[in-house]
Protein backbone atom coordinates (compact mmCIF):
# COMPACT_ATOMS: atom_id res chain seq x y z
CA UNK A 1 0.00 0.00 0.00
CA UNK A 2 2.85 2.37 0.76
CA UNK A 3 4.41 1.53 -2.55
CA UNK A 4 1.24 2.50 -4.44
CA UNK A 5 1.00 5.85 -2.64
CA UNK A 6 4.62 6.59 -3.34
CA UNK A 7 4.14 5.86 -7.05
CA UNK A 8 1.10 8.12 -7.19
CA UNK A 9 3.08 10.97 -5.63
CA UNK A 10 5.88 10.61 -8.17
CA UNK A 11 3.38 10.50 -11.05
CA UNK A 12 1.63 13.66 -9.79
CA UNK A 13 4.97 15.46 -9.46
CA UNK A 14 5.87 14.52 -13.02
CA UNK A 15 2.56 15.90 -14.30
CA UNK A 16 3.17 19.12 -12.34
CA UNK A 17 6.63 19.59 -13.77
CA UNK A 18 5.27 19.01 -17.26
CA UNK A 19 2.52 21.60 -16.73
CA UNK A 20 4.99 24.14 -15.32
CA UNK A 21 7.37 23.43 -18.21
CA UNK A 22 4.67 24.01 -20.81
CA UNK A 23 3.61 27.19 -19.07
CA UNK A 24 7.16 28.57 -19.06
CA UNK A 25 7.70 27.95 -22.77
CA UNK A 26 4.65 30.08 -23.51
CA UNK A 27 5.79 33.12 -21.50
CA UNK A 28 7.45 36.28 -22.64
CA UNK A 29 6.76 35.73 -26.33
CA UNK A 30 9.82 33.56 -26.71
CA UNK A 31 8.05 30.27 -27.38
CA UNK A 32 7.15 28.96 -30.80
CA UNK A 33 3.68 28.00 -29.54
CA UNK A 34 2.73 31.35 -27.99
CA UNK A 35 -0.17 31.90 -30.41
CA UNK A 36 -1.45 31.57 -33.96
CA UNK A 37 1.40 31.87 -36.47
CA UNK A 38 1.44 35.00 -38.68
CA UNK A 39 4.19 33.68 -40.93
CA UNK A 40 3.54 31.95 -44.25
CA UNK A 41 4.92 31.39 -47.72
CA UNK A 42 6.82 34.36 -49.28
CA UNK A 43 4.70 36.78 -51.33
CA UNK A 44 4.33 36.02 -55.04
CA UNK A 45 6.45 38.45 -57.15
CA UNK A 46 4.71 39.42 -60.37
CA UNK A 47 7.10 39.32 -63.32
CA UNK A 48 7.79 42.70 -64.97
CA UNK A 49 5.37 43.34 -67.84
CA UNK A 50 8.11 45.03 -69.89
CA UNK A 51 8.88 43.92 -73.42
CA UNK A 52 12.39 43.99 -74.82
CA UNK A 53 12.45 45.72 -78.21
CA UNK A 54 15.26 46.36 -80.68
CA UNK A 55 15.11 49.16 -83.25
CA UNK A 56 17.44 49.28 -86.22
CA UNK A 57 17.79 50.47 -89.79
CA UNK A 58 18.57 48.67 -93.01
CA UNK A 59 19.65 49.73 -96.47
CA UNK A 60 22.49 51.96 -95.25
CA UNK A 61 25.79 51.61 -93.45
CA UNK A 62 25.32 54.30 -90.81
CA UNK A 63 23.04 54.75 -87.84
CA UNK A 64 20.10 57.11 -88.30
CA UNK A 65 18.67 59.62 -85.82
CA UNK A 66 15.30 58.81 -84.29
CA UNK A 67 12.85 60.86 -82.24
CA UNK A 68 11.02 58.60 -79.78
CA UNK A 69 8.01 59.78 -77.77
CA UNK A 70 6.39 57.91 -74.89
CA UNK A 71 3.01 58.86 -73.38
CA UNK A 72 3.15 62.02 -71.25
CA UNK A 73 6.84 62.61 -71.96
CA UNK A 74 8.82 65.00 -74.11
CA UNK A 75 10.31 63.60 -77.34
CA UNK A 76 13.74 62.03 -76.91
CA UNK A 77 16.51 62.13 -79.52
CA UNK A 78 18.22 58.81 -80.10
CA UNK A 79 19.91 56.87 -82.87
CA UNK A 80 19.98 53.30 -84.11
CA UNK A 81 20.63 50.63 -83.03
CA UNK A 82 18.43 50.78 -79.93
CA UNK A 83 17.75 47.99 -77.45
CA UNK A 84 15.14 48.97 -74.89
CA UNK A 85 12.49 47.46 -72.61
CA UNK A 86 9.10 49.18 -72.53
CA UNK A 87 5.90 48.21 -70.71
CA UNK A 88 3.60 46.05 -72.80
CA UNK A 89 0.63 47.94 -74.27
CA UNK A 90 2.53 51.23 -74.23
CA UNK A 91 1.87 53.43 -77.27
CA UNK A 92 5.15 54.70 -78.71
CA UNK A 93 5.73 57.06 -81.62
CA UNK A 94 8.93 57.03 -83.65
CA UNK A 95 10.04 59.52 -86.28
CA UNK A 96 12.85 58.71 -88.70
CA UNK A 97 14.33 61.08 -91.32
CA UNK A 98 12.58 60.98 -94.69
CA UNK A 99 15.87 61.63 -96.51
CA UNK A 100 19.23 60.55 -95.13
CA UNK A 101 22.12 61.36 -97.43
CA UNK A 102 21.60 59.47 -100.67
CA UNK A 103 18.91 57.27 -99.10
CA UNK A 104 15.13 57.60 -98.97
CA UNK A 105 12.87 56.19 -96.26
CA UNK A 106 10.85 53.22 -97.54
CA UNK A 107 8.93 51.55 -94.70
CA UNK A 108 8.81 50.34 -91.11
CA UNK A 109 8.80 46.59 -90.52
CA UNK A 110 8.46 44.36 -87.44
CA UNK A 111 9.80 40.83 -87.64
CA UNK A 112 9.52 41.08 -91.42
CA UNK A 113 5.93 42.39 -91.44
CA UNK A 114 5.26 45.86 -92.84
CA UNK A 115 3.99 48.34 -90.26
CA UNK A 116 3.92 51.67 -92.11
CA UNK A 117 5.25 53.43 -95.21
CA UNK A 118 5.75 56.86 -93.64
CA UNK A 119 8.67 57.95 -91.41
CA UNK A 120 6.19 58.59 -88.59
CA UNK A 121 5.23 55.39 -86.77
CA UNK A 122 2.78 54.85 -83.91
CA UNK A 123 3.00 51.40 -82.39
CA UNK A 124 1.72 49.64 -79.28
CA UNK A 125 4.36 47.46 -77.68
CA UNK A 126 3.13 43.85 -77.66
CA UNK A 127 4.51 40.33 -77.89
CA UNK A 128 4.87 40.20 -81.69
CA UNK A 129 6.83 43.46 -81.81
CA UNK A 130 10.39 42.60 -80.98
CA UNK A 131 12.50 43.76 -83.92
CA UNK A 132 11.44 47.04 -85.50
CA UNK A 133 13.37 48.24 -88.54
CA UNK A 134 13.39 51.44 -90.57
CA UNK A 135 14.07 50.35 -94.15
CA UNK A 136 15.82 52.72 -96.57
CA UNK A 137 16.41 52.53 -100.31
CA UNK A 138 18.67 54.52 -102.67
CA UNK A 139 17.33 57.88 -103.79
CA UNK A 140 16.89 58.54 -107.48
CA UNK A 141 19.84 60.61 -108.61
CA UNK A 142 20.67 62.06 -112.00
CA UNK A 143 23.99 61.76 -113.75
CA UNK A 144 24.73 65.22 -112.34
CA UNK A 145 23.82 64.36 -108.75
CA UNK A 146 20.90 65.67 -106.77
CA UNK A 147 19.32 68.63 -108.52
CA UNK A 148 19.36 71.56 -108.43
CA UNK A 149 23.03 72.05 -107.57
CA UNK A 150 26.08 73.90 -108.92
CA UNK A 151 28.35 70.93 -109.63
CA UNK A 152 29.04 72.08 -113.20
CA UNK A 153 29.30 75.78 -112.46
CA UNK A 154 32.58 77.67 -112.59
CA UNK A 155 33.85 79.08 -109.32
CA UNK A 156 33.61 82.88 -109.76
CA UNK A 157 36.51 83.29 -107.35
CA UNK A 158 39.01 81.16 -109.31
CA UNK A 159 37.47 80.64 -112.74
CA UNK A 160 37.88 76.88 -112.28
CA UNK A 161 35.22 74.18 -112.29
CA UNK A 162 33.85 73.31 -108.85
CA UNK A 163 34.95 70.04 -107.28
CA UNK A 164 33.51 67.75 -104.62
CA UNK A 165 35.23 65.78 -101.88
CA UNK A 166 33.95 63.80 -98.91
CA UNK A 167 34.83 62.39 -95.52
CA UNK A 168 34.88 58.61 -95.25
CA UNK A 169 33.60 58.51 -91.66
CA UNK A 170 31.35 60.63 -89.47
CA UNK A 171 31.38 62.27 -87.03
CA UNK A 172 34.36 64.35 -88.07
CA UNK A 173 36.46 65.73 -85.22
CA UNK A 174 36.62 69.52 -85.00
CA UNK A 175 38.98 71.54 -82.79
CA UNK A 176 39.27 75.29 -82.22
CA UNK A 177 42.87 76.49 -82.12
CA UNK A 178 43.63 78.28 -78.87
CA UNK A 179 45.09 81.72 -79.70
CA UNK A 180 44.48 85.40 -78.97
CA UNK A 181 41.62 85.51 -81.47
CA UNK A 182 39.59 82.74 -79.84
CA UNK A 183 36.79 83.70 -77.44
CA UNK A 184 33.81 81.77 -76.15
CA UNK A 185 31.39 84.09 -78.00
CA UNK A 186 33.15 83.58 -81.32
CA UNK A 187 33.38 79.85 -80.82
CA UNK A 188 29.67 79.65 -80.00
CA UNK A 189 28.78 81.60 -83.15
CA UNK A 190 30.97 79.36 -85.28
CA UNK A 191 29.41 76.22 -83.77
CA UNK A 192 25.95 77.64 -84.53
CA UNK A 193 27.03 77.91 -88.16
CA UNK A 194 28.34 74.34 -88.22
CA UNK A 195 25.10 73.10 -86.67
CA UNK A 196 23.08 74.41 -89.62
CA UNK A 197 24.68 71.77 -91.87
CA UNK A 198 23.76 69.08 -89.33
CA UNK A 199 20.19 70.35 -89.27
CA UNK A 200 19.55 70.67 -93.01
CA UNK A 201 21.01 67.21 -93.74
CA UNK A 202 18.88 65.49 -91.06
CA UNK A 203 22.05 64.70 -89.11
CA UNK A 204 23.67 62.92 -92.03
CA UNK A 205 26.51 65.37 -91.40
CA UNK A 206 27.74 65.09 -87.82
CA UNK A 207 30.80 66.37 -86.00
CA UNK A 208 32.41 66.11 -82.59
CA UNK A 209 34.23 68.92 -80.81
CA UNK A 210 37.62 67.86 -79.43
CA UNK A 211 40.15 69.80 -77.39
CA UNK A 212 43.31 68.55 -79.07
CA UNK A 213 43.89 70.17 -82.46
CA UNK A 214 46.52 67.55 -83.31
CA UNK A 215 43.88 64.79 -83.24
CA UNK A 216 41.23 66.75 -85.14
CA UNK A 217 40.09 66.25 -88.73
CA UNK A 218 39.14 69.93 -89.02
CA UNK A 219 40.82 72.81 -87.20
CA UNK A 220 39.32 76.28 -86.84
CA UNK A 221 41.38 79.42 -86.18
CA UNK A 222 40.38 83.06 -85.63
CA UNK A 223 43.13 85.26 -87.05
CA UNK A 224 43.22 88.95 -87.97
CA UNK A 225 44.69 88.73 -91.49
CA UNK A 226 44.09 92.31 -92.60
CA UNK A 227 42.09 93.63 -95.54
CA UNK A 228 42.78 90.81 -97.98
CA UNK A 229 39.14 90.68 -99.21
CA UNK A 230 38.74 87.26 -97.64
CA UNK A 231 36.36 86.63 -94.75
CA UNK A 232 37.82 83.17 -94.46
CA UNK A 233 39.73 80.42 -96.19
CA UNK A 234 39.88 76.63 -96.02
CA UNK A 235 42.90 74.50 -96.83
CA UNK A 236 42.33 70.82 -97.47
CA UNK A 237 44.11 67.61 -98.37
CA UNK A 238 42.46 64.58 -100.00
CA UNK A 239 43.49 61.33 -101.62
CA UNK A 240 42.98 60.44 -105.28
CA UNK A 241 39.52 59.01 -104.54
CA UNK A 242 38.28 62.28 -103.10
CA UNK A 243 38.49 61.18 -99.45
CA UNK A 244 39.32 64.18 -97.29
CA UNK A 245 42.28 63.67 -94.97
CA UNK A 246 42.42 67.00 -93.15
CA UNK A 247 41.10 70.56 -93.45
CA UNK A 248 42.06 73.85 -91.78
CA UNK A 249 39.60 76.74 -91.53
CA UNK A 250 40.84 80.29 -90.92
CA UNK A 251 38.26 82.97 -90.07
CA UNK A 252 39.56 86.49 -90.74
CA UNK A 253 38.75 88.68 -87.75
CA UNK A 254 39.40 91.80 -89.83
CA UNK A 255 35.96 91.29 -91.39
CA UNK A 256 34.35 89.67 -88.34
CA UNK A 257 34.48 92.50 -85.81
CA UNK A 258 30.69 92.28 -85.69
CA UNK A 259 29.92 89.07 -83.80
CA UNK A 260 26.81 88.28 -85.85
CA UNK A 261 29.01 87.96 -88.97
CA UNK A 262 30.84 84.95 -87.54
CA UNK A 263 28.01 82.42 -87.93
CA UNK A 264 27.39 82.78 -91.70
CA UNK A 265 31.10 82.87 -92.54
CA UNK A 266 31.76 79.82 -90.34
CA UNK A 267 28.83 78.07 -92.05
CA UNK A 268 30.32 78.92 -95.45
CA UNK A 269 33.80 77.66 -94.53
CA UNK A 270 32.42 74.51 -92.92
CA UNK A 271 30.74 73.76 -96.26
CA UNK A 272 34.21 73.80 -97.83
CA UNK A 273 35.62 71.66 -95.01
CA UNK A 274 32.86 69.09 -95.61
CA UNK A 275 33.72 68.74 -99.29
CA UNK A 276 32.49 71.64 -101.44
CA UNK A 277 35.66 72.88 -103.15
CA UNK A 278 34.28 75.83 -105.07
CA UNK A 279 31.55 78.45 -104.97
CA UNK A 280 28.04 79.12 -106.18
CA UNK A 281 27.10 81.94 -108.54
CA UNK A 282 23.72 82.41 -106.83
CA UNK A 283 23.34 84.96 -104.03
CA UNK A 284 20.83 82.87 -102.06
CA UNK A 285 23.36 80.03 -101.57
CA UNK A 286 25.53 80.12 -98.46
CA UNK A 287 28.41 78.94 -100.67
CA UNK A 288 28.33 82.05 -102.84
CA UNK A 289 31.11 84.64 -102.62
CA UNK A 290 28.79 87.63 -102.49
CA UNK A 291 28.68 89.88 -99.45
CA UNK A 292 25.01 89.17 -98.80
CA UNK A 293 25.92 85.77 -97.28
CA UNK A 294 26.19 87.69 -94.00
CA UNK A 295 22.39 87.85 -94.06
CA UNK A 296 21.84 84.12 -94.70
CA UNK A 297 20.87 81.86 -91.81
CA UNK A 298 21.19 78.36 -93.30
CA UNK A 299 22.33 76.49 -96.40
CA UNK A 300 19.93 76.61 -99.33
CA UNK A 301 18.43 73.53 -101.04
CA UNK A 302 21.10 73.93 -103.74
CA UNK A 303 23.80 73.90 -101.07
CA UNK A 304 22.33 70.74 -99.52
CA UNK A 305 22.07 68.99 -102.89
CA UNK A 306 25.64 69.99 -103.69
CA UNK A 307 26.96 68.50 -100.47
CA UNK A 308 24.89 65.31 -100.60
CA UNK A 309 25.98 64.76 -104.19
CA UNK A 310 29.54 64.57 -102.87
CA UNK A 311 28.47 61.69 -100.63
CA UNK A 312 26.52 59.78 -103.28
CA UNK A 313 28.19 56.51 -104.22
CA UNK A 314 26.91 56.73 -107.80
CA UNK A 315 28.41 60.19 -108.28
CA UNK A 316 30.79 61.79 -105.81
CA UNK A 317 32.64 58.68 -104.70
CA UNK A 318 33.25 57.50 -108.24
CA UNK A 319 34.99 60.71 -109.37
CA UNK A 320 38.76 60.61 -109.59
CA UNK A 321 40.42 63.83 -108.48
CA UNK A 322 43.57 65.44 -109.77
CA UNK A 323 43.76 67.97 -106.95
CA UNK A 324 45.10 66.40 -103.78
CA UNK A 325 45.88 69.54 -101.79
CA UNK A 326 44.26 72.92 -102.17
CA UNK A 327 42.98 76.09 -100.58
CA UNK A 328 39.58 77.69 -101.09
CA UNK A 329 39.85 81.48 -100.73
CA UNK A 330 36.56 83.19 -99.99
CA UNK A 331 35.48 86.76 -100.64
CA UNK A 332 34.37 88.94 -97.80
Amino acid sequence: MKTIKHSIVIWLLAIGILVISNSLTGCGGGGASSGPSTSGPPPVVTPSPDKGVSIGASGLTRSIPLIITLPNTVPQNSSTPISQAWPINTLITMDAPDIFGDRQFSKWTSNGTQLATTPHLEITISDPHEDITAVYKPRLVSADGFLPNYVHETDPQTGKLNQLFHWAVFPVKVAFVSNVGLSSDRENEAVAGFDQWVKVTNQFITYQLVADAASADITVSFVAQGTNNRGGSTTYSADGNGNLQHTDIVLNLTYLSQLSNVMPIAMHEFGHALGIAGHSNTSTDIMSVLSNIYTLQQPSPRDVNMLLTAYTSSYGRSIKHSIINGTVLCGR
